[in-house]
């Protein structure tokens, strides 16, 4: 059956004005009804496919929302803080070249100058617990100053055995009994270690294996890295990282660099297989290191800036480095690519707890947060909408 319709048509060129003819030549159907209570459950459906849509669609910007954020009521300086520590996601602590530490316990939303020594140059601060804790510092009397009342008040380490290091970079806490430290930039290269909560502090004399250490990573109470320099600081170190497996009694070279002017700076192990070194240097190509094998073995990347210093690493793929008076640079891909993410400037330390939380510190502190793609209550958001 063929329905139509009558059309008119007109012309201002002549001809007929009011042309008539029948419109016969596509078929239509007549309008099929939709019965009114399947037409009402298709909407109700529609509805709740675009309520789940809009759902996801709010859980991934959030995931993608990964950011670094100043806290703003961090304190700030005109050069940098040197290190950062946090023992949770509320509460830590914060060092400088002032012989400054500052502490928050409410996840940097505010600070107190806690504890300051005008004559220290605080480098790097560790903790075991929210009491017990322990600075670095540089160019002073006593290199190492313990805390236990949660960096309120220090004192000076006046017992520690000879070498006595010039000063400590770094820090790591295996345990509550097993802490490490090293440095120093400059060298002399020294290792001190406790493995009774600081009670006793032993020195190792590292210059067999290296003229200069900067910082330090055990995955157990035996079994760690140092990275620093081989060489005459500056102009004739090379790179170099070292495994211990007997508690820094003994040190296998891991890796030597082949230039000179360059020498370790920061570790950064997002997972036991995976970690990064940055490498410091004034004037040479900009190189880092990375390993896939837990340290066995090391291979150079390509970076975009000579002034390397901090390095941090939420995953083994995602992750950043700092420096000064650098910007701070992202890759994700494992450091493949690098490209500007300006969150901060001079940024000398990395302290990152879990893959979505995470401090630095450069001219001041600054905080990563990444929230969790699905929560229990999305879930529930998006069933409750087939109900």
């Amino acid at each position: 059956m063929v329905w139509g319709r009558e059309v008119a048509v007109g012309t201002t060129h002549g001809g007929c004005r009011n042309m008539v003819f029948r419109e016969a030549a596509v078929k239509r159907r007549p309008r099929m009804r939709l019965h009114r209570g399947f037409q009402r459950r298709a909407e109700r459906y529609t509805l709740r496919l675009l309520a789940v849509a809009l759902v996801y669609s709010g859980l991934m910007q959030c995931a993608i929302a990964q950011s670094w954020q100043a806290l703003p009521r961090a304190p700030i300086r005109t050069d940098r803080h040197e290190d950062v520590f946090f023992i949770d996601a509320e509460r830590g602590w914060v060092v400088n070249r002032d012989g400054e530490v500052h502490r928050t316990t409410d996840g940097g939303a505010s600070w107190q100058l806690g504890f300051q020594e005008p004559d220290a140059f605080f480098r790097s601060v560790v903790f075991t617990d929210s009491l017990r804790g322990w600075v670095g510092s540089l160019f002073s009397q006593y290199p190492l100053y313990a805390t236990t009342d949660g960096g309120i008040t220090f004192v000076p380490v006046a017992d520690l055995t000879a070498p006595v290091p010039t000063g400590i970079c770094g820090f790591w806490a295996v345990n509550a009994a097993t802490v490490y430290g090293c440095g120093t930039y400059e060298g002399p290269a020294r290792l001190v270690k406790t493995h009774d909560g600081g009670a006793h502090w032993t020195t190792i004399d590292m210059s067999p294996w290296a003229a200069t250490l900067v910082d330090v990573h055990f995955v157990s109470p035996d079994s760690g890295f140092v990275v620093g320099g081989r060489g005459a600081f500056p102009h004739q170190s090379k790179a170099v990282v070292l495994w211990t497996a007997d508690g820094g009694v003994s040190w296998t070279t891991r890796y030597l660099g082949s230039e000179s002017g360059l020498w370790g700076w920061k570790i950064s192990f997002p997972s036991r297989s995976t970690g990064y070194v940055s490498l410091e240097s004034g004037h040479n190509a900009p190189v880092f290191l990375k390993t896939t094998d837990g340290g066995k073995t090391w291979i150079e990347g390509d970076f975009v800036n000579v002034r390397e210093q901090g390095i941090g690493f939420a995953t083994e793929n995602l992750g950043w480095i700092g420096g000064s008076p650098l910007t701070t640079y992202r890759t994700e891909d494992g450091g493949l690519t690098w490209v500007s993410d300006p969150f901060g400037r001079n940024v000398n330390s990395f302290h990152m707890l879990s893959p979505t939380l995470g401090y630095a510190v450069g001219r001041t502190v600054y905080k990563f947060s990444m929230p969790t793609v699905v929560s229990s209550k999305s879930i529930s958001a998006v069933k409750g909408v087939f109900r």
